[in-house]
């Protein structure tokens, strides 16, 4: 059972959809393929393995969370295409994580961005993760009008040039604050990333609404990996 994708579907469709500042879409094939780097954002040459430990919480009170399932995890480069803007792609299978099976990612010719595409469907494809100067660095933001019209949502994307020490790994940050109509926060995503590794840690938070506190909802670690090329 893909959790992530069960849980967090919609959120992800919202980011996909609404971060127009950075879409591009796929047109034509050129032979740039930066994220196939030892020192790529994220290295994603075919045949990439990371191995994650899962969780997922339930809120039981207004302190506690509660492991309710953890589970091993695996992200691997499995297919790649390309676009004439200089982005190669790697398709990536992770059945049970956050990025589902048939995802696409890509790493920025300047190595500061990762963008993430869906499908192979034509849709554009968007921000991942991108590197900041400094902490809080506004990179983006938009507005869902359509999955609820009487209250829309807004999706607000920042970057972090501070490090974090998550385990054996120095990591960039990225986190995603969602609100609704009433500007009340209703879940913050945290992306960790460590160059030339890849992501290192998610982490998914969602509003307890019976108490008001958000609460860790989802969480991906990584335990190892493994650079084929």
């Amino acid at each position: 059972m893909n959790l992530r994708k069960t849980v967090f579907l919609p959120s992800m469709l919202l980011l996909g959809a609404i971060l127009t500042f950075s879409c591009h879409k796929i047109t034509s094939p050129n032979n740039s393929n930066p994220g196939n780097s030892a020192t790529a954002l994220w290295p994603l040459g075919y045949g990439n393995v990371w191995y994650y430990n899962d969780s997922s919480f339930s809120d039981t009170s207004a302190v506690i969370t509660t492991p309710t399932a953890h589970y091993l995890d695996t992200i691997s480069v499995i297919t790649q295409g390309e676009n004439s803007g200089g982005l190669y792609f790697y398709g990536l299978n992770n059945p049970n994580g956050w990025f589902g099976t048939g995802s696409y990612i890509a790493v920025d010719p300047t190595n500061t961005s990762v963008y993430e595409w869906d499908s192979l469907s034509g849709e554009p494809y968007y921000t991942f993760f991108e590197t900041a100067s400094q902490d809080g660095t506004y990179l983006g933001s938009g507005t869902d009008y359509t999955t609820n019209p009487a209250c829309p949502i807004t999706s607000t994307q920042y970057g972090f040039a501070s490090t974090t020490t998550i385990g054996a790994y120095t990591c960039q940050a990225n986190i995603i604050y969602t609100v609704n109509c009433n500007n009340v926060t209703i879940e913050t995503t945290a992306y960790y990333l460590a160059p030339g590794v890849g992501p290192v840690r998610i982490e998914d938070y969602a509003l307890d609404t019976a108490t008001n506190q958000m609460y860790l909802d989802y969480s991906q670690t990584l335990t190892s990996y493994n650079l084929a090329k």
